[in-house]
Parts: C-alpha cells; sequence; structure tokens
C-alpha cells in the first residue's frame, strides 16, 4: 500500500495542476498546465518525464467529459503512435469535491482511497480539497491512480 500527498497546485510559477508527494518525502508526480482546461494534460513522474496523456477529443465535444489516457511516448502525443494507457475501467463511489471517494475496480474491490489530509497529533489540521491523501491499493499502480484523480478534476472542478 502507498500514501501519495496530493496539492492541487503546481510547482510551476503561474500555472494550474498537481503535485504528489511521496511518504518519504520525495516528488513522486506533478502536472503543469499552462491554460486553464486543456484539451491535453500530461502527467509527469517526479523528475518531469512524461508518464501520460490525458486528452479531451474535440470531436466528441457532444459528449461531455470523454477523455482518453495514453501512455506518452513521444515530446508531442499528436506525432506518437497512441497506445492505452489505462487497462481497467475503475468506479469511484463518493465525494472528489469533498475529498471522500474509493476508487474501486472491475471485481469492485477497493484498490484506491482519495480522503481529506489531516495533520498529525492532537487538534490535527485539516487542509481542506487543496490538499489530500491519495491511498493506493495493491491491484492499482500510482500512476494510475493519479490519472483518475486528473479525470475526476477535470470534470468536477
Amino acid at each position: 500500500m502507498a500514501s501519495l500527498t496530493v496539492w492541487r497546485k503546481s510547482l510551476v510559477f503561474g500555472c494550474s495542476g498537481f503535485t504528489a508527494i511521496a511518504s518519504d518525502g520525495s516528488l513522486a508526480y506533478r502536472v503543469d498546465n499552462y491554460t486553464c482546461r486543456p484539451d491535453q494534460i500530461v502527467l509527469m513522474d517526479g523528475s518531469g518525464n512524461p508518464i501520460c496523456t490525458i486528452c479531451s477529443p474535440k470531436k466528441l465535444r457532444l459528449v461531455p467529459n470523454y477523455w482518453h489516457v495514453y501512455e506518452e511516448v513521444g515530446k508531442n502525443v499528436k506525432n506518437s503512435s497512441k497506445k492505452p494507457f489505462l487497462k481497467c475501467t475503475y468506479v469511484v463511489e463518493g465525494s472528489y469535491r469533498h475529498r471522500s471517494c474509493k476508487i474501486l475496480d472491475e471485481s469492485r474491490r477497493v484498490v484506491g482511497e482519495i480522503k481529506k489530509k489531516e495533520g498529525e497529533g492532537r487538534g490535527g489540521v485539516c487542509f481542506g480539497v487543496e490538499v489530500f491523501e491519495l491511498v493506493v491499493r495493491p491491484g492499482l499502480e500510482c500512476r494510475d491512480a493519479m490519472a483518475v484523480v486528473i479525470l475526476l478534476d477535470q470534470m468536477l472542478s
């Protein structure tokens, strides 16, 4: 089981995005968006290497919240061969807006959880909705869980 602290903020000034910190304090994942609602979002590892690209196809704008997730193969996803990234269908139950939801796999096993991040100790501090905890259980890769978080944020924010 892995736990990531996810901050709904980019480390790059003037960008929106996400920063995910591993339990050992290292930078695990990041997303830096230069526009408000881009058609392509790139999930990167802590070093800035692309992991996957999340695309909202323009031709399917009649279907709201329809997204594709592809493995990042090249610097520009339009010129790369597009391979599906998520190999499984996930169901999310609960409220992403309140940071209280579970990610279920095709067998309806809980493989991930998004919950409010609270400070340790007596009278712990609650960080609000901008900082939350992503718990990843066996059966779900951390990178897949981050892709689900990005999709939820794009669909519901």
